[in-house]
């Protein structure tokens, strides 16, 4: 009977030391490969300049990564959220704005403070379609009245933003 329960006791003693071995490889796995992610710790609302504080670089392992994170806080600084960003959440390419009005649109480039317009345009108010992005016009309205007409200018030196359709 002393024999089976220091059997049973030596049994016991290797059957702990194992779980224990087992459970301290399973907390300290430092092997696995890690990168630095940029990563929001604060909620980022859509439409907002994400500032140095929002933003920190995390090492995340390489199996938790996403590819299309950053990695460069220069990278992320400075841009503006497409859609709102949990705090926690890796920043993603397609979560900030290019900052371009090819992929942005003219929300980006109209300077604070002004407004964007539409104006329609026939090809001859339009000088026969050369005018461009980039070019100044004056807008002039003619109003006709019976058989006399007024033409004043409504604005001047104004900047094309865009021409065409979208």
């Amino acid at each position: 009977m002393k024999k089976l329960v220091l059997i049973a006791l030596i049994l016991s003693v290797v059957a702990g030391i194992a779980v224990f071995q087992f459970a301290l490889s399973l907390t300290t796995r430092t092997d696995e490969e890690t990168r630095p992610v940029v990563v929001a710790v604060t909620n980022i609302e859509a439409a907002t300049i994400i500032k140095a504080e929002m933003v920190e670089l995390q090492d995340l392992p390489l199996s938790y990564v996403h590819p299309a994170s950053y990695t460069n806080l220069e990278d992320v600084v400075g841009r503006v959220a497409k859609e709102n960003i949990q705090e926690g959440e890796q920043i993603l390419t397609t979560r900030l704005s290019v900052g371009s009005e090819e992929n942005d649109g003219l929300a980006y480039t109209v300077p604070s403070g002004f407004r964007a317009v539409t104006l329609e345009t026939g090809e001859f108010q339009g000088v026969g379609g050369y005018i461009q992005s980039g070019d100044r016009v004056d807008v002039v309205a003619t109003l006709v009245a019976g058989t006399s007409s007024v033409s004043e200018y409504i604005s001047e030196n104004l900047l094309v933003l865009e021409v065409g359709d979208k």
